[in-house]
């Protein structure tokens, strides 16, 4: 089963489990057994470090429609079904989290949402609307598994993905240039992505996800590789 953890800044925290009736003191046992509500803490306090939680890319989202809606989606690979059933709603200007133990279908669940895998029943609806390929250029999503080009040089690589998502390669190459220096890698930015550690691999594919100023950010496993430092 999936749980999900709502944070709206400045907000009292919402609890919503998917499935099933949980009192709050219950949903926070269960979150801290799999210590997902003090990784979730940890990862609030890091964005907001970095700028992030009072950045356009979120203050944007303010008075829009529903900026994801989940009805009912299921998925099922062979015999093993993945997501069953599941409605969820997020609303603008949030900070949403799914939680749950390896298995539990979280990763499915985003890429359905960003359609990578279509849903065996059920709709997915984003910025309001069924969901369509044009509502992607408002998304920015890290995955959970890597998808650099690994001989291409770092600057080059971001500007390449900025012009992916419409930007003009000057354009791009300034927003990356700006979030080099903010996440301290510009002294990399020349070299190959295969020179380089996990974390600041990683790095990268962060600002590849933001770099597009995008109106949600959908992140999967955002610290793998990281130094906590």
């Amino acid at each position: 089963e999936i749980y999900t953890l709502s944070l709206h800044d400045a907000l009292p925290i919402s609890f919503e489990p998917v499935h099933g009736i949980f009192t709050r003191r219950a949903w926070v046992k269960y979150t801290a057994a799999l210590h997902g509500t003090s990784r979730f803490f940890r990862a609030r306090a890091r964005l907001r470090k970095l700028g992030l939680l009072h950045s356009s890319c979120f203050a944007r989202g303010l008075g829009m429609a529903t900026v994801v809606e989940l009805d009912r989606v299921s998925k099922a690979y062979e015999q093993k079904v993945a997501v069953r059933e599941l409605s969820l709603r997020i609303e603008p200007g949030t900070m949403f989290g799914l939680l749950g133990p390896n298995g539990a279908g979280k990763t499915s669940t985003i890429r359905m949402m960003v359609g990578i895998t279509i849903p065996d029943s059920g709709a997915v609806s984003l910025f309001g609307r069924p969901f369509a390929r044009e509502s992607l250029t408002k998304v920015g999503y890290l995955p959970e598994e890597r998808g650099l080009y690994r001989k291409m040089k770092v600057m080059d690589q971001l500007v390449f993905m900025g012009q992916l998502h419409g930007l003009t390669a000057d354009l791009a190459a300034k927003r990356a240039q700006a979030w080099c220096e903010r996440l301290r890698i510009l002294d990399a930015a020349q070299n190959r992505t295969e020179e380089l550690s996990k974390g600041m691999q990683q790095k990268i594919q962060f600002i590849v996800t933001l770099l597009h100023e995008p109106e949600l950010i959908i992140l999967d496993g955002p610290f793998a590789g990281l130094d906590p430092v």
